[in-house]
């Protein structure tokens, strides 16, 4: 475990404020859920919270069965990371960072439809895409995004997707 140097008081309400170096370095911003738990050598853990966390194996079936049927490349990701990436050209996206602008475009939408666009930071992203916002209870938990391959999506495609963004949600919701 790294060790940071930074020591903080606990308030009278048992309170401790996480310094800024670290939230900035776990991408923590204001409003944010921190999942706390402590690991075998009683030391205390924090981990930034997603609730599609726990849901890997889910969301991978998910995409595979959407690029078999479609083709098209599938990113399943939180507000904050990749979480399943399957398809051509998906190892590159595996683990990495959401770019934030991408997560400001897509608020308050049901379905952005995009060309030459960063998913990632410093990565343009030349295929057409098919951003599907992960919304509940007007919190927005993710994004399931669509690239197109060898050959275009048609609407049917973008049914089965919303079907399965409805399927994500309602495991969310529960």
């Amino acid at each position: 475990m790294k060790e940071t140097g930074i020591v903080r008081r606990i308030d009278e309400l048992g309170r401790i404020v996480i310094p800024k170096e670290i939230r900035k370095n776990l991408r923590i911003n204001t409003g944010d859920n921190v999942e706390i738990y402590m690991d075998e050598n009683n030391k205390i853990i924090l981990k930034k919270f997603s609730t599609l966390f726990g849901m890997e194996e889910e969301l991978f079936n998910i995409a595979k069965v959407i690029n078999e049927f479609s083709g098209a490349t599938i990113i399943i990701a939180d507000t904050d990371k990749i979480i399943v990436s399957y398809g051509k050209g998906s190892e590159f996206y595996i683990e990495q960072y959401i770019d934030k602008t991408l997560i400001n475009d897509v608020m308050q939408q049901n379905l952005v439809k995009k060309k030459n666009f960063q998913i990632i930071s410093g990565h343009n992203e030349e295929r057409l895409g098919y951003i599907f916002p992960l919304y509940c209870r007007e919190i927005l938990h993710g994004l399931f995004i669509l690239l197109e391959n060898d050959r275009s999506l048609q609407n049917c495609e973008n049914e089965i997707a919303l079907y399965f963004k409805k399927f994500i949600l309602k495991q969310l919701d529960s």
